[in-house]
């Protein structure tokens, strides 16, 4: 294993890790009882959050090395592994999302569904449709850039930050615009 790699799994279990601890350490632990499918709920969206906001936070500082040529393009592979961690976080987040929306349709829960699918489309967007183009576009050592391949890699700047823009705007969904306990679930 060389070291660029070592470096990128350190740095994902590091964000991983302050991510858990971010995520259960602010909202401490309050002896309240909650039904098996709140705790199911719960431990879901905080997995999603703490996968999906690493993995784009991890993907974010990819792109700041990249623009200062810290990792080569050619390594646009390593990118792969931080997109992972994104997905799973958006999968657990669509179950958690699409469940509340569908059994409380406050303002709220619409807004908290509709950042994840944002998310959903954006991620898609960038994965599906600008990777493969500028991996299909790259140039090759010494030869000049087309104008699609920097179109596409311009769209690789912008979307990222935006994306995570909408995991702190569901964070704070989450926490700020409802009236939650310590765990996040409503209070009587």
């Amino acid at each position: 294993m060389n070291t660029e790699t070592r470096f990128i799994y350190t740095f994902a279990a590091v964000i991983f890790i302050l991510s858990v601890l971010v995520t259960f350490g602010i909202s401490g632990f309050v002896a309240i009882e909650f039904s098996n499918l709140q705790l199911l709920s719960l431990f879901l969206h905080n997995l999603g959050f703490v996968f999906g906001t690493g993995g784009a936070v991890i993907v974010n500082v990819f792109n700041i090395l990249l623009e200062k040529n810290e990792i080569k393009a050619h390594k646009l592979e390593i990118m792969s592994v931080p997109l992972k961690f994104v997905w799973i976080g958006l999968i657990l987040m669509l179950i958690v999302h699409t469940g509340e929306l569908l059994t409380e349709q406050s303002i709220v829960h619409i807004f908290k569904a509709l950042t994840v699918y944002v998310i959903l489309i954006g991620l898609g967007y960038l994965q599906f449709l600008v990777i493969p183009k500028i991996k299909m576009l790259m140039p090759k050592p010494g030869e000049t850039p087309s104008k699609e391949f920097i179109s596409a890699k311009n769209k690789t700047r912008i979307i990222p930050p935006i994306l995570l823009a909408f995991w702190f705007l569901d964070f704070i969904l989450n926490t700020v615009f409802e009236p939650t306990d310590a765990f996040g679930f409503m209070l009587p």
